[in-house]
């Protein structure tokens, strides 16, 4: 069976919140078709028995993806997308709720512009929807065309590389090559993966509709917990980004990317601010600020011997 749209969703440790995600999913307005793929790395918490139960109760909306090794983040994303059945793909988080609308606006909007990718707004919430905070950085609705997506997307404002404000088709992942990035313990792995997703767009519709609700409030979170690895993992991302860029030969990605050094900046200050919490030294400091002065430089970027290596070996497939 085929459906209009696949919901890919991994779960680990998200007991206290998976409820109430897959029932927004269940009340939505949509009248096309869809499946939600729940790829599950057993945390012993019962999300596990959570995600069987709604796999019995629903058989015609849940799959279960339950493997006996550990998938991790990004794993479970890329094994969950090969799996998917639908016309389109979504991407969903255990800790999160859909607005009853989400659906049928990002299929409405991409299929009125017959582009490649939709990209909506979002609400910042803590314990339920009560008081949830419209992410400020909006824009009205725009077309973009390969490099001015790129562009907007390595800004991180109103195009944020979260995989749940997205919807694409699925005819894109067959599209050579990808970024996933690799290992356990992985945080940004969708900043990456929107990247190398965006180069094969021909055409993205932005649009300012909020239509998800980002809770900030699981301590379990591999982004929100203490951690000393965070600006390292960051930097991995930026890099990969930039390698893939110049393995797809697009020098006009590449130029956006340099152009928005700042701003990648910015984000990686603020991880190392956070990383000091977790037992970051000024000297490891240090060390990231002068690996990605070349992450950001003219030269060609090679990995070889970089401290960020470990994380981008074999992210590029």
């Amino acid at each position: 069976m085929e459906y209009d749209v696949s919901i890919t969703m991994p779960i680990y440790k998200n007991a206290a919140s998976l409820r109430r995600c897959l029932d927004s999913i269940l009340a939505q307005d949509y009248q096309g078709t869809y499946e939600v793929i729940l790829a599950v790395d057993d945390s012993g918490d019962g999300s596990l028995q959570i995600a069987e139960e709604y796999c019995a109760k629903y058989p015609d909306k849940f799959i279960l993806h339950h493997p006996p090794y550990r998938m991790g983040v990004s794993g479970a994303r890329k094994e969950a997308q090969a799996l998917a059945r639908g016309k389109y793909i979504y991407a969903a988080d255990g800790d999160d709720e859909l607005k009853e609308n989400c659906l049928s606006t990002l299929v409405g909007t991409l299929e009125k512009y017959d582009a490649d990718l939709v990209n909506c707004s979002f609400y910042l919430a803590k314990k339920s929807r009560k008081g949830a905070l419209l992410y400020p950085f909006r824009r009205p609705r725009k077309i973009y065309n390969t490099a001015q997506a790129v562009s907007a997307f390595l800004m991180d404002a109103t195009f944020r590389g979260f995989l749940w404000t997205k919807l694409y088709k699925a005819e894109l992942l067959k599209k050579s090559p990808q970024i996933s990035m690799p290992g356990q313990g992985v945080i940004f792995e969708d900043v990456a993966f929107v990247a190398s997703l965006l180069s094969h767009c021909k055409k993205v519709v932005n649009i300012p509709t909020p239509l998800y609700y980002y809770y900030k409030d699981n301590p379990d979170s591999e982004v929100t917990k203490i951690r000393k690895d965070r600006a390292l993992r960051h930097l991995a991302v930026f890099a990969v980004i930039r390698l893939f860029f110049q393995i797809q030969q697009q020098p006009d990605s590449i130029k956006a990317f340099r152009k928005k050094a700042y701003r990648m900046k910015w984000s990686l200050d603020f991880d190392l601010g956070k990383d000091k919490k977790g037992g970051l030294t000024k000297a490891e400091a240090k060390a990231i600020l002068a690996a990605f002065k070349k992450v950001v430089g003219k030269d060609d970027l090679d990995v070889k011997g970089e401290i960020y290596e470990p994380y981008v070996e074999g992210a590029i497939i």
